[in-house]
């Protein structure tokens, strides 16, 4: 019974392949959109106003908030 336990305990600590996929996509997501306003490239035009260079930020920020989150959060 003991050893039942201990193998559903262990099933709980590993993450699903879509966990693992969404927690990157999101990382990724959110330092991309914190890089471009910071530092925009000459592609994206409508960055250059200081309005979409914070709104960007403010999204990458929730994005890699959400990506932390996802990664530390256990499933009750």
């Amino acid at each position: 019974m003991d050893q039942e336990n201990n193998i559903k305990y262990k099933g709980e600590l590993f993450l699903k392949k879509g966990e693992i996929f969404s927690i990157i996509l999101f990382l990724i997501m959110g330092i991309a959109l914190i890089v471009c306003s910071v530092n925009p490239p000459k592609i994206l035009v409508f960055l250059n106003g200081n309005a979409w260079r914070v709104g960007s930020a403010i999204i990458g920020a929730f994005f890699l908030i959400a990506g932390l989150s996802n990664m530390f959060h256990r499933k009750k």
